[in-house]
């Protein structure tokens, strides 16, 4: 008495790698990733106010912006030139007089385009001039 058993069928191995358990995982993590980057906290930043200025410096180049887009150096006597923005960093450069941490200061009309100070402090920094800022009007 032979009892035939039924044949097994053989299984193949997957090819495949199954990324859904992967996904699921970085789905979680993103979403508590997102969760909790909110409620870190940044670092405390002060920003100074127009009015909260400290006193002028001592020393100091003047750059001046009128509304015709004129620029004007002046230093501590009140000596003014007139200036072009390529020759504003020599004439910048010989009113320090050696001096680098002479402060510059620019000065801008109210009227003339932004576009034209941030030029202005561009052509100063990439120079490697040091110690600029701006002139405004305390409230």
């Amino acid at each position: 008495m032979a009892v035939d058993l039924p044949k097994r069928k053989r299984v193949k191995p997957m090819s495949q790698m199954n990324v859904v358990p992967y996904i699921d995982v970085m789905l979680v993590l993103l979403i508590i990733f997102m969760v909790t980057a909110p409620m870190l906290t940044m670092g405390e930043i002060e920003v100074p106010s127009a009015g909260a200025a400290s006193r002028a410096p001592e020393q100091f180049v003047r750059v001046s912006v009128s509304a015709g887009n004129e620029i004007k150096v002046t230093d501590n006597t009140g000596a003014t030139t007139p200036v072009t923005l390529p020759q504003l960093v020599e004439e910048v450069r010989a009113m320090q007089a050696g001096n680098e941490n002479t402060a510059v200061i620019i000065a801008a009309d109210k009227q003339i385009p932004y576009e034209q100070v941030v030029k202005i402090l561009n052509t100063l920094n990439e120079s490697g001039i040091k110690r600029v800022g701006l002139l405004v009007a305390q409230q």
